[in-house]
């Protein structure tokens, strides 16, 4: 970003820039502060004498229906990112827009991953000029670095398609990776070789785009039954050997964890919503697709069905562990946001239960309402956590983009969110004194998709380091709806002493006490009697001294345990013998303190 740039101090106190790639932004006011009043951004109207009476639109290759489409030097083209790790579409459209000779254009994928690295070399070709999407690995990294010539822009999942709907961002060419097609356009992800679930995130792009490419490995005679695009937005149908691989949908980030500590942390979430009467006939949750997330899906099917309860509905980010309670008969309903392994895949390909669902009906901030306040309870995950529960998911600690967004400011919304953390990654504490990268805040002035955009201040053209910063023709740096504590019962965070029931309570005061006592790999000091220098912590052998239980202060000359029953392997509760609290827990052998 040049020297030149005015920057400006929005309701989140943060300076954000008064223009973002070209476009003139609106500082973030406020929870609900903002209005919008300007009408839906629309494509050109089109008519029917211009595509063939018979219906099939197909073209021979990718190349020509970006030249039908008249894709030209600085246009806006988009993709979708429902093969996450394994999609073929989106580097093959580029490539094709290469081959034209096509320069400086804006990629505005829903989120790119590891599998789009290439495009560093169209970006350094001048073929690409920036990202506006969510980025993952090598493109986090090359932007985060200061490499790509624009502002790189990450959005929610809702605050995209509010970016598309209200003209922030006006798409010339959307081309959308199909598993199965027919020749008018209408287009399915739920089935076909490449079958990959939900189109959710394409449906914007099909509505509001000038021009839109189905790109399909299995094309079927006209109708393609059941249709989550339809044909009358597209203008052209291109076959190809492959759109993507299945099977590289499910990666790192949607494995249930292993970990001791963060087995617990779930159980602990589970038990939470049981004991607090969360968890009722009728109820509703979201869960994300990571490790802890995953593992407290489990945890809380068994409570359920202890309890013979029923959820009238689950949200995800799809799971074969969403689909084994739809399966079980534990919920009425997946409402389907991504789809993000084979057996979801499956599962909403068979089960008319099984919905899929768009960042419209689920997140969108200038709608008449969404899904996400109708949810009961959202179990979500963060990079870091700080003091003042700022919460980051998108930077690592050395402020390298590495993540997306996702859907986690808009669950934000719902009746109890909580942000399920260990204390530590890889010896890297993940309660901080401050986060590198505001997402969301627990204080007044956040909340709402007023914009949601993020945009990386210091690391566009000539930058130093910096925080990522929000972008957008809504509002800039309004935190894309991070509001802790909006909804019926506000913001629970397992670690801060706010939970309900009486195991809830002793875990998080003891994570609290620990939290604040260490916040870096160097261990700045952070009791209030404690001063700023900062100190290494040494191990030390002693026998004169014995333990103190972190809940009644009395010496431990003891410690209780018990064989605790589930799921995930053979595992040992140990606790105090006088106020029993729960000092830690052990999986399969050996100790581990919590």
């Amino acid at each position: 970003m040049s020297g030149g740039t005015e920057f400006v101090v929005n309701a989140a106190g943060r300076q954000v820039p008064s223009v973002v790639n070209g476009r003139a932004q609106i500082p973030f006011q406020g929870v609900g502060a903002y209005a919008p009043s300007a009408a839906k951004h629309g494509p050109s109207i089109r008519s029917c004498k211009d595509f063939p009476a018979s219906g099939d639109k197909r073209v021979p290759d990718l190349e020509t229906a970006l030249r039908r489409c008249g894709l030209a030097d600085g246009m806006v083209i988009s993709t979708h990112h429902h093969f996450r790790n394994g999609d073929r579409v989106a580097l093959m459209a580029l490539e094709a827009a290469a081959g034209l000779g096509v320069k400086d254009l804006m990629w505005f994928p829903s989120a790119s991953f590891p599998c789009h690295a290439p495009v560093i070399d169209l970006m350094d070709r001048g073929v690409v000029h920036h990202i506006e999407g969510s980025m993952n690995g090598p493109l986090g990294e090359y932007c985060s670095r200061g490499k790509m010539r624009g502002l790189g822009v990450l959005r929610s999942h809702g605050g995209r398609w509010q970016a598309i709907q209200d003209g922030e961002v006006k798409i010339d060419v959307a081309v959308i990776a199909a598993p199965t097609a027919d020749p008018f356009g209408n287009c399915d992800g739920s089935h076909g070789p490449s079958a990959c679930g939900s189109l959710g995130f394409a449906l914007a792009d099909s509505i509001y785009a000038d021009h839109v490419i189905v790109v399909t490995d299995n094309v079927v005679q006209f109708p393609c039954i059941p249709w989550q695009i339809q044909g009358n937005n597209v203008d052209c149908v291109v076959e190809v050997e492959s759109v993507g691989d299945p099977s590289k949908i499910v990666s790192g980030t949607t494995q249930i964890t292993k970990s001791p500590d963060r087995l617990l942390i779930a159980e602990f979430v589970a038990r939470f919503l049981r004991d607090a009467g969360i968890m009722r006939d009728g109820f509703s949750f979201q869960a994300g697709a990571g490790g802890i997330a995953l593992a407290f899906v489990q945890f809380l099917k068994e409570m359920m069905q202890e309890a013979g309860v029923k959820a009238r509905f689950v949200r995800g980010g799809s799971t074969q562990y969403l689909v084994d309670l739809l399966n079980e008969d534990l919920t009425d309903y997946i409402l389907d946001g991504q789809t993000f392994d084979l057996a979801a895949v499956q599962s909403i390909a068979s089960d008319p239960r099984h919905v899929a669902t768009s960042p419209f009906t689920s997140y969108n901030f200038h709608g008449k309402g969404n899904f996400a306040s109708m949810v009961d309870a959202a179990v979500l995950g963060a990079t870091e956590v700080d003091v003042d529960f700022n919460a980051n998911v998108v930077t690592h600690s050395d402020g390298l983009l590495l993540h997306g967004i996702g859907g986690w400011q808009n669950c934000l919304f719902g009746g109890c969110t909580i942000l399920a953390v260990p204390s530590f990654r890889d010896r890297i504490p993940v309660i901080v004194e401050s986060v590198t990268t505001g997402i969301g805040s627990p204080h007044p002035f956040a909340g709402g998709d007023q914009g949601g955009s993020r945009a990386d201040r210091g690391r566009g053209s000539g930058g130093g380091q910096g925080d990522r910063r929000s972008g957008g023709r809504g509002e800039v740096g309004g935190w894309d709806g991070a509001r802790y504590g909006v909804g019926r019962g506000g913001l629970r965070k397992v670690g801060r002493g706010e939970g309900e029931g009486p195991l809830c309570r002793r875990a998080s005061a003891a994570h609290y006490r620990a939290h604040n006592r260490i916040s870096s790999p160097r261990c700045r000091t952070r009791r209030p009697d404690a001063t700023e220098e900062e100190v290494m912590l040494s191990l030390v052998h002693r026998e004169d001294v014995n333990p103190v239980c972190p809940f009644c202060s009395v010496e431990l000359h003891d410690i209780l345990y018990q064989e605790l029953s589930g799921l995930l392997g053979r595992r040992f509760i140990y606790f105090c013998p006088g106020c029993r609290g729960v000092l830690g827990i052990s999986h399969r052998k050996g100790f581990w303190m919590g």
